[in-house]
């Protein structure tokens, strides 16, 4: 974590122009399910920014994946977003 946490920076806030790529990481119970909402770094465009960060986690029983659709759904709504990516098993 100390890794990850020392690549934080500040960022100007993400613009529904900016092409934003979601990524997924599916999970029914025993594990979070993720999501990473990426763009090209406002300043430095070969990198790539971490804009939008989300985890659902089951607390004793199976995610509710209609809620957590509605979610996605919703961001996809919000932001310019270009592409989703995920790995299918669990999704």
């Amino acid at each position: 974590m100390e890794s990850w946490d020392a690549c934080k920076e500040d960022l100007p806030p993400l613009t529904d122009r900016e092409p934003l790529v979601i990524a997924l990481d599916g999970a029914v119970s025993g594990d979070s399910f993720g999501l990473a909402g990426l763009t090209r770094h406002p300043l430095r465009r070969e990198d790539v920014a971490v804009r939008l960060v989300r985890e659902w986690i089951p607390r004793g029983a199976p995610l509710d994946f209609p809620a957590i659709q509605a979610e996605i759904a919703a961001i996809v709504r919000a932001w310019y977003t270009v592409v989703i990516v995920y790995d299918p098993y669990q999704l």
